[in-house]
């Protein structure tokens, strides 16, 4: 009598985008030549009923490509039935697998929402990876994974001005790796960035010429500044800098010897989202009046703002 070959582990599931799935198994040696037939068996709940879908009679073949199964919008299960004969035919069923489903929503503030299932519970002793995260957006997959996690979910930060952005997990076997259902949202920055706060504005003694610095914007979005002069109660736009360490600025064109000037900066970032203008700094403009008769000098200038009175 020949004994009955033993089930073949069913490994990896990958999901195609049209829903179609790609099985991998692992053969079993079939030194005596008992193998009749390989059955695959799929329901899209995990107390059935099953159906049948396909049947190989390869002993060698460890791969199967199942059409029609719509895993890109639903979780599916999958087993595999191998088949012996051994005084008739005796059935041996491999563990149940779930396709994996991934589910992305967008929950404000530039943050993705990702949620999936795992293929099995615990997860299989050939595993060898946490779960793998990819993003595409720009229709570019990135080549690395952006994030690796043994959970079944996980928060992405992204920063897309206005962009549908695609994911998909993925989890490595010693053999195969499974790969889940594409999910997208659409995701569009709304992220203003935090008002540059002001340092100094201040008269280069050499030159005369007016000139400001301020802390760079804590958004790391942020693509540069706007410099503005405020005169008789009005902004205007002076310069545009480009870089979020570019935080210093002359003013060429300043007369700054002859009267103070006022100037603000507000940030923009890389979509475009401007902050609100910050709080004006002037320059101080210092008065000399001489007393001959007295030998004196009589010097009088403008408050420094945003400085409490005495500090220097």
């Amino acid at each position: 009598n020949r004994p009955p070959l033993p089930s073949a582990p069913l490994l990896c599931t990958k999901v195609a985008p049209n829903g179609d799935v790609t099985l991998t198994w692992d053969p079993p040696i079939d030194s005596l030549n008992s193998f009749d037939s390989y059955h695959i068996y799929t329901s899209a709940n995990k107390n059935g009923p099953y159906t049948k879908v396909d049947s190989i009679f390869n002993v060698t073949i460890d791969t199967k490509t199942l059409t029609g199964l719509g895993a890109n919008a639903n979780p599916v299960y999958i087993y595999l039935q191998t088949r012996s004969t051994c005084n008739g035919k005796v059935r041996m069923d491999s563990d149940t697998l779930q396709t994996i489903k991934l589910s992305v929503a967008n929950i404000g503030n530039n943050q993705a929402s990702l949620v999936w299932n795992a293929p099995h519970k615990p997860l299989l002793p050939s595993t060898i990876s946490p779960y793998k995260i990819y993003r595409r957006y720009n229709n570019v997959w990135s080549t690395s994974p952006i994030a690796l996690t043994t959970d079944t979910f996980f928060i992405d930060t992204i920063a897309v001005c206005n962009e549908v952005v695609d994911y998909r997990v993925e989890l490595d076997d010693a053999k195969c790796t499974s790969v889940s259902s594409i999910s997208s949202d659409a995701f569009s920055d709304k992220v203003v960035p935090d008002i540059p706060q002001l340092i100094v504005a201040s008269v280069n003694p050499l030159t005369d010429l007016a000139n400001i610095s301020w802390h760079p914007s804590y958004l790391k979005d942020t693509k540069g500044y706007y410099v503005y002069q405020y005169l008789n109660g009005a902004y205007t736009i002076l310069d545009t800098l480009y870089g979020i360490n570019d935080t210093t600025f002359t003013y060429l064109a300043s007369t700054a010897k002859l009267a103070p000037e006022s100037f603000a900066v507000a940030a923009f970032d890389s979509c475009s989202n401007t902050s609100p203008i910050g709080n004006f700094y002037t320059t101080i403009n210092l008065t000399i009046i001489g007393d001959v008769c007295n030998g004196t000098n009589n010097l009088t200038w403008v408050p420094y703002t945003d400085f409490p009175s005495g500090v220097g």
